[in-house]
């Protein structure tokens, strides 16, 4: 930084502190930070998050009545201030180097931020390792659960600006803090710096960041959180939880390939196998246990012995047709060759017969063949029948 820099930092930093110095004839300096801070996210959030405006505006209003006419209007520079100096360099935590100057570390129980040159450091190592996901996912997250004032998000967005990421489309920037105060400095400036994500109250130990956090009242939206690129981006990922998408074995798929093959057998609300249709009514059809059930429907059919000691084994824990399925795809996996393994009919119905302690079904008797009369002969005997007719 060059001393015309340092010089214009100084008269920002003097310029700031001069305002804030106006709160303190009659209020301790944490107290006007904190009340600074809270009025600031106050104001931000009120704008842009409808969902808990009644109790924000009845929070800054308890607040600024702390203060005379001529104190109030000092917020209002205070934040004009902080607009500006983010504005003329985005590459620093301003809010937490006025703090640290203002020594107001030691009131909240030793507070230090780090120096924002080591978060600077740190972002840069952590953005090399994340490029790989912004591509393949087309943005990513990132997170500080003892945020401070924000000086390691802070770094992360230039480090983004750096690389020429669109950190304001590309990012979602998500902090907690289990000091209030430290919450909203943050919030202020991750808000004027035009990040997407939300900051937390709480502590990360005992109340972590968890999905569905950014509705609570305890957690604070940045503006650009509610731009039309995050809203979709919310929306596509409430549906994917929804409606996840189904993981398919290709294992499972090839010992359908042959179970499918046999007739099926209807479920009929007379069926006496209230048990199995109950388990299979669970199932999607096609499913590997679906099939087991037609097997196994198909099996006791007109056998009364076999439905008793099937209904019984089904209503018994373990033996379920999700169990009688494990086994059927364990023994696939074990025989699988080239990742694959394609069983047929009658060695899958040996081991689900086996499972549940039947027999195959006897087959019907088949009824003897007719002899097949030549066609010479039947020719014969029926030109032999014509003239006898005549």
């Amino acid at each position: 930084m060059s001393k015309r820099q340092q010089q214009q930092v100084e008269k920002r930093s003097a310029g700031f502190m001069a305002e804030f110095k106006k709160l303190l004839y009659r209020h301790q300096a944490w107290e006007a930070w904190r009340d600074f801070c809270a009025l600031s996210a106050c104001a931000i959030a009120n704008a842009v998050d409808k969902r808990h405006f009644e109790t924000r505006e009845k929070m800054y209003l308890d607040t600024i009545k702390r203060y005379n006419k001529q104190e109030q209007e000092v917020f209002p520079v205070l934040f004009a201030e902080t607009v500006l100096e983010l504005e003329r360099n985005p590459d620093q935590d301003f809010l937490g180097k006025m703090f640290m100057q203002l020594e107001l570390g030691n009131h909240w129980k030793g507070q230090f931020f780090t120096p924002y040159h080591v978060c600077h450091l740190m972002a840069k190592l952590n953005l090399d390792e994340q490029k790989e996901n912004l591509e393949r996912k087309g943005w990513i997250s990132v997170g500080d659960c003892c945020c401070g004032a924000g000086a390691m998000l802070i770094a992360f967005a230039n480090a983004c600006r750096q690389e020429k990421i669109n950190y304001q489309q590309d990012v979602l920037f998500i902090a907690q803090d289990i000091d209030p105060t430290a919450a909203y400095m943050c919030y202020i400036q991750l808000s004027l710096l035009g990040c997407a994500g939300y900051v937390k109250i709480g502590n990360a130990l005992t109340e972590p960041l968890v999905a569905g956090d950014s509705a609570k009242e305890t957690v604070w939206c940045t503006p650009m959180y509610f731009s039309q690129v995050w809203q979709m981006r919310r929306f596509l990922e409430s549906m994917k939880a929804m409606f996840p998408e189904e993981k398919k074995s290709e294992e499972t798929l090839l010992i359908l390939y042959k179970a499918k093959s046999q007739t099926s057998v209807n479920l009929k609300g007379g069926n006496t196998m209230k048990e199995l249709q109950k388990q299979m009514e669970k199932t999607k059809k096609g499913s590997l246990e679906y099939c087991i059930g037609q097997m196994l429907l198909s099996r006791c059919e007109g056998d009364p012995a076999a439905e008793e000691i099937v209904e019984k084994d089904l209503a018994t824990k373990g033996m379920e047709l999700t169990v009688c399925a494990k086994k059927l795809f364990d023994y696939a996996r074990a025989h699988k060759q080239d990742n694959c393994y394609c069983m047929e009919d009658e060695e899958a119905e040996k081991i689900i017969f086996e499972f549940y302690g039947i027999g195959q079904k006897e087959p019907a008797p088949q009824e003897p063949e007719k002899p097949v009369v030549p066609e010479a002969v039947q020719a014969d005997r029926l030109m032999f029948s014509l003239e006898d007719l005549l």
